[in-house]
């Protein structure tokens, strides 16, 4: 008997340990998130984060990075993420159904401008310039609040139309952009939403949550104009209502991400509307803020 109520309490115990934990990690994240304030109608945040199904580690961040997406989208604080599914742990037995060599590519690309010689998974990016991994995940919380206290001088919009069944042709417009630097315009297709069980691989017999996963994703240096286009690619799987568009644009030379915006798949025009949408969407934009900052 005096097992069984010795075991009882430490089940109990348990519990509400276990109980206490939760609260206290969801007074933290409200706490964190209630400090995510904008600093100007065009800041921003852009989260890269490069994961595998295919890497244990990686469930956690991928997790944490699911709630991240849920909670600024809840509060409507401007942070774009997208999660970039490698193959640089895809072996003959197993492989990531949503990896591309091109997302492993820009993973090490980061890697070698930090001299590293290898590209850790998982691992966050933040506006192209601090990185973290699974082990500093409430650090990415602060990041992203210290991000939204900059205030941009340069900015960048999008639009669409649906040029076929498969594609879109998406337009950039940018502003603030001095002739003196290099830049690269981004623009990614995400989806949320999406799981899969796996029956091999690392994490075999888990299933896994995936939101913001990267679909397509094109890059091209910034015209002289600071306008122009790129095709993205549409899956006819694609849920639509989960579908998005992210635009950001990069220093080439620094990697800093210095304006960023997103785009719902829904409001890409037919090719029919897209003259009388472009004036919509132009008119709405709020005025450019053009306080100096550190980012150039």
């Amino acid at each position: 008997m005096g097992l069984i109520r010795a075991l009882i309490v430490l089940a109990i115990g348990g519990i509400v340990f276990v109980q206490y934990y939760t609260y206290q990690k969801a007074v933290v994240y409200d706490t964190a998130f209630a400090r995510m304030v904008p600093a100007s109608p065009n800041s921003f945040v852009v989260v890269e984060t490069f994961t595998s199904q295919n890497c244990v580690p990686c469930v956690l961040m991928d997790n944490f990075m699911n709630d991240v997406l849920k909670q600024v989208q809840e509060r409507k604080i401007p942070v774009h993420v997208l999660n970039f599914h490698t193959n640089s742990v895809d072996t003959t037995r197993f492989k990531d159904a949503y990896g591309r060599q091109l997302y492993t590519d820009r993973h090490r690309a980061y890697a070698m401008g930090l001299d590293k010689a290898v590209a850790p998974l998982p691992e966050t990016v933040l506006n192209g310039r601090l990185f973290y991994t699974e082990k500093n995940r409430m650090q990415i919380l602060t990041g992203i609040e210290n991000a939204l206290k900059i205030v941009p001088d340069k900015r960048i919009d999008i639009w669409g139309e649906k040029s076929s069944r498969r594609f879109l042709n998406i337009f950039y417009d940018a502003e603030g952009f001095s002739p003196e630097f290099s830049y690269i315009v981004h623009i990614a297709l995400v989806e949320k939403g999406l799981y899969k069980m796996l029956i091999a691989g690392a994490n075999k017999g888990k299933t896994l949550f995936h939101d913001n996963v990267v679909r397509d994703f094109v890059s091209v240096p910034m015209s002289d104009k600071r306008t122009g286009s790129v095709e993205i690619f549409l899956e006819d799987n694609y849920i639509r209502d989960n579908l998005e568009l992210i635009a950001y644009v990069q220093n080439e030379l620094t990697h800093n991400v210095v304006a960023a915006t997103s785009l719902p798949i829904n409001a890409v025009a037919p090719l029919r509307e897209n003259a009388v949408k472009k004036t919509q969407q132009k008119q709405k934009l709020p005025p450019l803020d053009t306080t100096p900052t550190a980012l150039r």
